[in-house]
């Protein structure tokens, strides 16, 4: 009992308490900083075997040494329980509650800020690059199957709703430019990249794949697959279910489903199918019509072979559409069979990302039947969360159709995080732009339109537009008279009432119009503005005329175009213009009801000069207040939302 009391004596045991309590507290502050700064393990372990070390070196030195107010002295044969000893406990215990305390503290910071902070950072969320996989194979042919496979991959990655994985268009750059891994990932944004090579041989094929954590370029997983061709879909579902595991996600049964689902037991179908992949993508760069034809043989030879490929009818739609896009217009035929290409595919696959994506942007682009093309289009997305057409598609639906401009604003920023070719970029960054200038949100407006700019300067006119809704005429006159645009000269200089120069404009173009056709749709909802500026130059019959050729042409937008947006805005203002306030009205109203105040429209109605008739009328102030009101609620949200780091 001696040797106890003398360890209680000389304060052992509390040196012992402090000392672990310290430890724990530097273990636990190494590693929140470092897994949130991705500090390498080896930091961590390496303080975690100093400490250990330490703990019996401290022990030690705390039966040898005591602590005095006159500071560390060594101790004798045995340590009496003096006064002085007493008050040395007393300054352990209050060290002791103040290492607790700390502790505590610890805790609850990396509770309620460090995860919060520091991971809105340095994010731990899965994003993916998966590059192009090495062709191993002695026979440079054999590129497709490689690509083929890669792109499986991707695929199925794509499948799992929490990982994010970067488009086949944005790794392609890599292919023949290969950089470090470290700087792929800051440049895609990633936190994760899979390498890999194929090897094919007659029937049987070596893949091997390795998924590095990209801020330590250091390798997590790899594996090798020797297998037979016949069990290439197996080995595809593998790879996928192995990173996975390696990132300790777990797949839903319904999702495991469909990653493991064979989509053809034809394996020489599955061949052309690949081969037709690959002049799919050749044409996506060329846009070369051959590419297409080819193409368009193998699906062909592939569904010969298997008539239930339903992947195969899917690139067989998107062939189709590219063949004849600009002859779907009134041609039931070309829709009939479009449409029953796409419903094929999915009577075969029900859980086919592409076939509903295709046909939900085909009931979009072509058959105005909104309603579907959303159900479509979220089934697509719930299929394959990365799918970046798909969130493209329903970005602008969301926000055009149904101003739902928070919901557009997260899947343009999702979008922004998987796609990094310019050609999608530039696209989303001139909406993105478009819609925050609806929202009366210069600034922000204004920067993704000199975004877009950065892919293709050629933008002239929407800033030119911009610069209309803010009364800035002469700036846009300014910059598109190089342009050659004969129609928007017109109309800038109508809005300048320089009616003479405008003149001259509207009739040039006027003379195109019947030299060249109609080009656009331009030709078709322009003449009123013509008509505008007859009537300002004390021309009033023609004036009418040219406002009656609009009315009439209005008809065949509505029917054959589907622009009723445009059909009852530029009809109330015509009607306004010519005098006849309550049709003007009733047309308002039609247009305000299916919600499609983008393009700038709110704002340039309460400047346009074909609504000055009506713009004191009781009805015309309530529906633009309303609509001014319902924006500013708008971007408080988005302010709010984008102070709390949840946009």
């Amino acid at each position: 009992m001696k040797f106890f009391e003398e360890l209680k004596n000389r304060n052992f045991y509390k040196v012992a308490t402090a000392y672990v309590v310290s430890a724990w507290l530097i273990i636990q502050v190494v590693g929140t900083m470092g897994s949130n700064l991705n500090w390498p393990d080896s930091v961590a372990a390496l303080v975690t075997k100093i400490l250990i070390v330490g703990f019996p070196i401290s022990l030690v030195l705390a039966w040898i040494y005591e602590l005095t107010p006159q500071g560390f002295k060594r101790t004798g044969n045995s340590q009496a329980d003096t006064n002085e000893n007493k008050k040395v406990g007393r300054r352990l215990n209050q060290i002791i509650i103040g290492l607790l305390a700390l502790a505590l503290t610890l805790v609850l910071a990396e509770r309620l800020f460090f995860t919060g902070v520091l991971s809105g950072i340095y994010s731990n969320e899965a994003t993916i690059a998966v590059l192009p996989f090495k062709n191993d194979s002695p026979e440079e042919k054999n590129t497709y199957f490689c690509n083929g496979i890669t792109e499986g991959v991707r695929e199925n990655l794509s499948k799992i709703p929490s990982f994010s994985v970067i488009s086949r268009t944005s790794v392609e750059q890599y292919r023949e430019n290969p950089l470090p891994v470290a700087e792929i990932a800051k440049e895609l944004g990633v936190n994760y990249v899979l390498e890999g090579s194929v090897l094919r041989l007659e029937n049987r094929s070596m893949i091997r794949a390795r998924l590095i954590f990209a801020s330590e370029d250091r390798q997590m997983w790899s594996q090798e697959y020797d297998r037979e061709l016949e069990d290439i879909f197996a080995v595809l579902a593998e790879v996928t279910k192995n990173i996975a595991e390696e990132l300790e996600t777990n797949i839903s049964p319904e999702v495991l489903k469909n990653i493991e689902e064979r989509p053809t037991e034809d394996l020489t179908a599955y061949d052309y199918y690949l081969q037709g992949r690959e002049h799919m993508n050749i044409y996506g760069i060329g846009s070369n019509k051959n590419d297409l034809e080819h193409a368009d043989h193998l699906f062909q030879r592939a569904l010969a072979l298997d008539t239930a490929f339903a992947k195969a009818f899917v690139e067989r739609t998107v062939i189709f559409r590219e063949k004849h896009q600009y002859e779907f217009y009134n041609n039931e035929r070309l829709v009939d069979s479009m449409l029953y290409l796409c419903n094929k595919a999915i009577s075969l696959d029900p859980n086919l990302a592409d076939a509903y994506w295709v046909r939900g942007a085909f009931y979009d682009d072509f058959l105005y039947d909104i309603p579907r093309a959303m159900e479509d289009l979220n089934r697509a997305l719930e299929l394959n969360p990365s799918h970046v057409g798909t969130i493209g598609q329903l970005a602008v639906l969301n926000w055009v159709h149904y101003r739902k401009i928070i919901s557009a604003l997260r899947l343009y920023r999702k979008l922004e995080k998987l796609e990094h070719s310019p050609r999608v970029l530039y696209s989303a960054y001139i909406t993105m732009s478009q819609l925050y200038w609806d929202l009366w949100e210069h600034e922000k407006g204004y920067y993704y339109l000199d975004k877009a700019i950065t892919y293709n300067t050629g933008l002239n006119g929407l800033k030119a537009w911009y610069y209309v809704q803010q009364g800035r005429y002469s700036e846009a006159v300014t910059l598109i008279e190089n342009t050659g645009n004969l129609a928007a000269l017109g109309f800038f200089h109508l809005l300048l009432e320089d009616y003479e120069k405008a003149l001259q404009y509207w009739e040039a173009w006027e003379l195109k119009v019947a030299a060249e056709g109609v080009q656009g749709i331009d030709e078709l909802e322009s003449w009123h503005r013509y008509g505008q500026v007859l009537a300002g130059l004390g021309r009033e019959e023609e004036a009418k005329a040219m406002m009656q050729k609009q009315l009439d042409l209005n008809e065949k937008l509505l029917v054959y175009y589907q622009r009723a947006h445009l059909v009852y805005y530029e009809s109330a203002g015509i009607d306004s213009f010519l005098g006849d306030k309550q049709q003007a009205i009733v047309y308002l109203r039609k247009f305000d009801s299916i919600n499609r105040w983008d393009d700038g429209k709110l704002h340039f109605i309460q400047r346009d000069p074909l609504f000055d008739n009506i713009r004191e009328d009781v009805e015309f102030k309530e529906i633009v207040t309303r609509r001014l009101e319902e924006n500013k609620r708008i971007r408080e949200e988005i302010a709010r939302l984008e102070a709390a780091g949840e946009l």
